[in-house]
């Protein structure tokens, strides 16, 4: 199997948390969300929703099936941070999982420090 190189393109735009049940995740895990489906259009519209969602930095998606990773970037307190995405990529013929993504979470503390030899992902299939 041979990858095909694809050059890297950055654009700069706001973020909201995602909705987890009825409340947003962290750290807006105390705002009640009643309507899931406006949030949803909102925060796609803001961030100018194009698929593949590869995304550096910002708010993490909830993934389908949590592991102790994903419980680190939802607790309220010393929440890990998002660093980056890879989402399945039809252009790229690149799956992850039938439709999935791959999210890397990093301690504030260690994001701080520059470290990078600590993160934990999650594994999300569609």
């Amino acid at each position: 199997m041979r990858l095909i190189s694809a050059p890297m393109k950055f654009t700069g735009r706001p973020d909201v948390p995602e909705t987890a049940g009825d409340k947003l995740l962290p750290p807006l895990q105390d705002v009640d969300m009643p309507d899931w489906e406006r949030w949803s259009g909102f925060r796609d519209g803001l961030l100018g929703r194009i698929w593949p969602g590869h995304k550096l930095l910002g708010y993490h998606v909830e993934p389908n099936g949590g592991d102790t990773c994903s419980a680190r970037a939802e607790r309220p307190k010393d929440t890990w941070r998002h660093l980056f995405t890879v989402d399945s990529d039809e252009d790229l013929a690149f799956d992850v999982a039938d439709a999935g993504r791959i999210q890397l979470f990093i301690s504030p503390s260690d994001l701080r420090r520059g470290r990078f030899d600590r993160v934990c992902g999650v594994f999300d299939s569609a």
